[in-house]
This record gives structure tokens, C-alpha cells and sequence, in this order.
């Protein structure tokens, strides 16, 4: 709800279309349901770094992170 309570207090300093973005320690996989809920229903992009250092999500978050030039 963190980032609901950020995207409402700041929308005026912000610039349309506002994404929400959750950077995770690892890849979600202990809850199942966990992506589609999150990406899809709430409309949160998830991202991760792999053990490489390299910036990571799942496909529900593509065109989010398109959005954001990754």
C-alpha cells in the first residue's frame, strides 16, 4: 500500500503515465499466485537483480519496463 500512498501524495510533481515499481532481493517464486497478482491485478512491475547483477522480471512486467527504457 506503500506505493499507492507515493503515486497519490507526489501525482503532481510526477509526469502520466506513473509506474509503481517493486524491487525484490530475488526472483518470487515461494508464492505462485504472487507475479500475476501483483503485475497483473495490481498493476505493480516487479524487478529483481540475478546473481550476475543483472536487472531481472517477469514477462507480465515487459511493457512496464519498456515504459522505463529497460
Amino acid at each position: 500500500s506503500q506505493l499507492y500512498e507515493y503515486r497519490f501524495r507526489y501525482k503532481s510533481s510526477l509526469h502520466e503515465p506513473i509506474t509503481l515499481c517493486m524491487v525484490l532481493a530475488e526472483e518470487p517464486n515461494s508464492l505462485p499466485w504472487i507475479t500475476e497478482y501483483l503485475c497483473v491485478d495490481r498493476e505493480i512491475t516487479l524487478c529483481w537483480f540475478d546473481r550476475n547483477g543483472r536487472l531481472q522480471y517477469p514477462q507480465q512486467c515487459s511493457e512496464q519496463m519498456k515504459q522505463l527504457g529497460i
